[in-house]
């Protein structure tokens, strides 16, 4: 039987069932046109899973290739491609987007956790130089104090990762400010910063 000749087929040479014509035909869709039996429809798309959602040239897919010949003896053929492709998507569904989407939760959860330890230190940081501001007399000893514990701040690797481009841009900012004496300018002779003689 073309059955028995198409499994022996595919057994042998399993790409054949991707393999397109001259109008981007399938073999699939060959039988959905010519009305092949349910079986060999249900090889052909075993062999070639993603065929179900392929168009031909003329912007069929197999079950829209099937239903548009408007023949009830179609009808066993386009019950079968109909569950094929509900269970393809669902299939396509689960593993591919989801899996993406997951993978993203997932980063931007470790994010947010160590994002959240940040705001936890830097909090803890200004309990502390709030205490301090009343103790000390000089403002500019104070903001140096502020920039060593902001320097010295434990970030977090995936914190650090979620804000590279802006901490580059600090970086290379601070290593300017640290050439040129700082963000307020060098201490001069008489102990004011920013004053120049």
């Amino acid at each position: 039987s073309s059955e028995r000749i198409i499994r022996t087929l595919l057994r042998v040479y399993p790409r054949a069932a991707q393999i397109k014509d001259d109008q981007d035909k399938l073999p699939v869709h060959y039988a959905c046109q010519n009305g092949a039996s349910v079986n060999v429809v249900s090889v052909l798309l075993s062999t070639y899973p993603e065929s179900i959602n392929v168009k031909n040239g003329f912007g069929f897919t197999p079950l829209a290739e099937a239903k548009a010949l408007e023949n009830p003896k179609m009808d066993p053929i386009i019950e079968v491609l109909t569950k094929f492709k509900a269970q393809q998507d669902k299939h396509a569904a689960t593993t591919g987007e989801n899996a993406i989407l997951d993978a993203k939760i997932k980063t931007l959860n470790s994010r947010i956790v160590a994002l959240e330890g940040l705001v936890s230190n830097i909090m803890e940081l200004g309990n502390e130089l709030k205490g301090s501001a009343r103790k000390v007399k000089d403002p500019f000893v104070l903001i140096e104090r502020i920039g060593d514990r902001l320097a010295n701040l434990d970030v977090p690797a995936s914190a650090s990762e979620s804000v590279t481009g802006s901490s580059q841009r600090s970086n290379s900012s601070s290593l300017k400010e640290k050439k040129s004496g700082g963000v307020f300018g060098r201490r001069s002779r008489s102990g004011i910063r920013g004053s120049s003689k």
